[in-house]
């Protein structure tokens, strides 16, 4: 009976084991939480500055820089990792890089930006059911000709924060209501507490939050503005609520509980461009620089972003190169069993105990199985 119990503590020692080696394996895969994907899975050709959107099933990405301006519209699909660059007539109307865009649950707004012209007060719409494009016409344009604005979707207006026009910075914030087309500037109070462009701004539900950017002094900011539609105020927050260092050129994404901004330049005269991801929690406050491995594959500025109510996807961008990656990150809070959400996205949250829990369930029940053949085998004569 001894070498029974004695087999049978081995053959559960071994199970044991093998269950947490294959946790082990399933845990390190999942912490995977930035990496490049691979082809197709890359831009049609390497490009900065560019805009994208997501509308529930894809992401658009929207002109950029590469040697010259470009009028690409680039559809990827994170489910495929297919990457497909429209053809006629989505394509933008002239070239251009420096927009800022919104989608409102049936069409993409595109602001502004700068062609080979200059800059521009149109407003596009681009429908990615029917693939048509069009320049909205008076009164749907833009108080002033203008780029590197930023712009968030409150569920009724579009709101555009500040930009450059003609050489002047922009302390604005314009409304645009696709449903009259009317666009409207802001009246103080609800105006930026300075001048500023290449700001990045999300949107949480409640308020919108604008970090970073240059201002008219030609000094970059370390700034986090919060921004309620619904009051009108306008609020600079203070530390600790501001980012690690003064930036621009960054993208940032809202996962539904989270703000993740992406890379920036800490300089304007000189490349010092960054590989850091920042997080910052409107609820604390709190603004965190996540450790490696938590960093871009490389210092980059001027990518692009969107939420797939997953994950996060950032889109080329510029590392002394003009970028065609796509990078994928997981918040690592989704990965401990916190919920996402998204307007018109998904959410699946990734729990570790959802891993372990099958596991911990095989491993009572040999426990259980293995105390009833020794108490049995004990009562044997």
């Amino acid at each position: 009976m001894k070498i029974i119990i004695l087999e049978m503590k081995k053959n559960l020692i071994l199970t044991i084991f093998t269950i947490f080696v294959i946790l082990g394996f399933q845990i390190t895969q999942v912490e995977a939480t930035v990496r490049v994907l691979p082809p197709p899975s890359v831009l049609p050709t390497p490009r900065g500055a560019t805009t994208a959107i997501w509308n529930g099933n894809n992401a658009y990405i929207f002109g950029g820089f590469e040697t010259w301006f470009l009028d690409d519209i680039v559809q990827f699909n994170p489910a495929t990792g297919a990457v497909t660059l429209l053809s006629s007539p989505s394509v933008l109307p002239t070239a251009r890089y420096g927009m800022s865009a919104i989608w409102d649950g049936s069409n993409v707004y595109i602001f502004g930006g700068e062609d080979s012209s200059g800059y521009l007060d149109e407003i596009i719409t681009f429908n990615p059911t029917t693939g048509a494009i069009s320049v909205l016409s008076s009164p749907s344009i833009l108080p002033s000709a203008r780029a590197f604005t930023s712009a968030i979707w409150d569920g009724t207006n579009a709101y555009i924060f500040g930009g450059i026009d003609s050489g002047y910075y922009l302390d604005e914030i314009v409304q645009f209501n696709p449903t009259t087309g009317a666009v409207t500037v802001l009246l103080p109070p609800s105006v930026l507490p300075t001048a500023r462009e290449m700001t990045k701004a999300i949107w949480d539900d409640s308020n919108a939050y604008i970090f970073g950017g240059r201002d008219s002094s030609d000094l970059l900011v370390d700034d986090i503005i919060k921004f309620n539609p619904a009051s009108g105020a306008v609020t600079l927050l203070s530390p600790p609520s501001t980012l690690p260092s003064a930036r621009w050129v960054i993208s940032a994404i809202w996962d539904g509980n989270n703000a993740y901004i992406f890379g920036g330049d800490l300089s304007v005269m000189f490349d010092s461009h960054l590989n850091e991801i920042v997080r910052f929690n409107p609820a604390t406050g709190k603004v965190i620089v996540l450790p490696a491995p938590d960093i871009l594959p490389t210092a980059r500025v001027y990518t692009s972003a969107i939420w797939d109510g997953r994950r996060a996807y950032i889109f080329g961008g510029y590392d002394g190169d003009n970028l065609d990656d796509i990078v994928l990150f997981d918040p690592p809070e989704h990965l401990i069993g916190k919920r996402s959400s998204v307007v018109g996205g998904f959410s699946i949250p990734i729990n570790k105990l959802a891993i372990l829990a099958p596991y911990i369930a095989l491993s009572i029940f040999f426990e259980i199985v293995l105390a009833v053949c020794i108490i049995r085998l004990k009562r044997r004569p």
